[in-house]
């Protein structure tokens, strides 16, 4: 269970790197805060911390940091969601 919960934060890491890296190759309109754009809605949902940013000022090495222990909390609760599922399966 520890190599799929160190996975989701792995992920989770690298989708908000890739929401910085995003963030510093567009252009200023696409990164207007509007719920509207599909592309905005897209990071809230893959990147919730962008939420808290609009917030507080955050740091750019925090973004990553922080969506990839929210990604391994997340894959926690699944992990232990579906071992109560499948309580007969012992897989890796």
């Amino acid at each position: 269970m520890k190599y799929r919960v160190t996975s989701w934060a792995v992920v989770g890491f690298a989708v908000a790197c890739c929401w910085i890296l995003y963030s510093i190759v567009a252009p200023p309109e696409f990164l207007q805060w509007s719920l509207r754009q599909p592309g905005v809605r897209a990071g809230f949902v893959t990147c919730p911390i962008l939420l808290l940013g609009r917030q507080f000022a955050l740091q750019a090495w925090w973004i990553p940091l922080i969506n990839g222990a929210t990604y391994a909390s997340a894959g926690f609760v699944f992990e232990l969601l579906r071992r109560r599922v499948r309580p007969s399966f012992q897989g890796a």
